[in-house]
């Protein structure tokens, strides 16, 4: 019996160290609302405003400065892909000349690869800035349209700059009963516990920064006309 009670113990001991170590994230996108490589970067609307440190990164200890600085080198970025966009426009009507078509197709694939170059060097130079505040930085990436004809395929491409914060360690089970949540109304019995969990988790997503008010309104009201 003595033996069992101590090999309890140190269970409890161990899940407490895992779920004290147990780290929830907060994730922001700095990219434009509307991906557009012919929009001129100055009509650009962008996911998070160069005049505000979006919430999760200033809780990091982010600065002003740094978060302007890495505003304009994605705007320098933007300016590189609204150039070659350009000029892949204004020489369209080359791709129609067989003999010269596949001079062109070389010039693109150049093209392509030195903006992967630059999008690497640029997510290089952003996580070194933010290492050192506990935040992790890489591409950003949505499904587009590529090629053209009977080339054209989807593919992941890179829209833009994806940050990544670590908060505080979550309370280990014991002090689970002095959360805010617990408070909270009760719930049918039918998924209840589920619902709960689902809006603990949009509340947190809220208060980090991570969605706007207005999501969060139309998430927890989703949420809600489900029960």
């Amino acid at each position: 019996p003595a033996e069992n009670s101590l090999t309890k113990k140190k269970d409890r001991q161990h899940n407490q160290r895992k779920h004290i170590h147990k780290r929830k994230m907060s994730c922001i996108e700095l990219k434009p609302q509307v991906i557009d490589p012919f929009r001129s970067v100055d009509d650009i609307a962008w996911t998070h405003p160069r005049s505000s440190v979006p919430a999760p990164l200033a809780a990091a200890g982010v600065s002003s400065f740094t978060w302007e600085r890495t505003h304009d080198a994605l705007r320098g970025m933007y300016d590189e892909i609204h150039t070659i966009a350009a000029e892949q426009r204004k020489n369209m009507c080359l791709f129609l000349i067989p003999c010269i078509a596949p001079c062109m197709m070389c010039k693109m694939v150049q093209k392509a690869r030195i903006l992967n170059d630059s999008w690497a060097t640029l997510v290089k130079s952003q996580a070194d800035a933010y290492r050192s505040l506990g935040v992790t930085v890489t591409l950003a990436k949505e499904l587009s349209s590529q090629g053209m004809g009977s080339n054209r395929h989807m593919t992941m491409s890179t829209v833009g700059l994806r940050f990544e914060v670590a908060f505080a360690p979550q309370r280990p089970p014991q002090f689970a009963a002095q959360s805010t949540y617990c408070a909270a109304p009760a719930l049918p019995t039918t998924g209840g516990d589920e619902v709960v969990e689902r809006l603990r988790k949009v509340n947190v997503l809220y208060e980090t920064g991570a969605i706007s008010r207005d999501e969060y309104d139309r998430v927890k009201t989703r949420i809600l006309n489900e029960i």
